[in-house]
């Protein structure tokens, strides 16, 4: 939301927001908070890659993505190819 919000409209960020939020009450995509043990792993990924100029978002992005076994995501952000996930939209 914070990249669409900076790359089209604040206005545009909040109607893909409440859009993602239906489709969470429809189970049709999980959403899944960050907890101490997902905070320690994106911690631990956050140190790991010092080449990389990740955000801590996107290391628990990759945390959860890391235990849920997902290989896709929802992004428009260039580090999830580093980090070998396929990118939506």
């Amino acid at each position: 939301m914070t990249r669409i919000r900076q790359k089209i409209h604040h206005v545009k960020a909040v109607q893909i927001l409440n859009a993602l939020m239906k489709l969470v009450e429809k189970n049709a995509i999980r959403l899944v908070w960050i907890d101490e043990r997902y905070f320690s792993r994106a911690k631990e990924i956050f140190e790991r890659y010092k080449d990389q100029d990740f955000s801590f978002t996107d290391c628990t992005s990759f945390a959860v993505c890391q235990e849920k076994e997902a290989h896709d995501a929802f992004s428009l952000d260039k580090h999830f190819d580093v980090f070998r996930l396929t990118r939506y939209p």
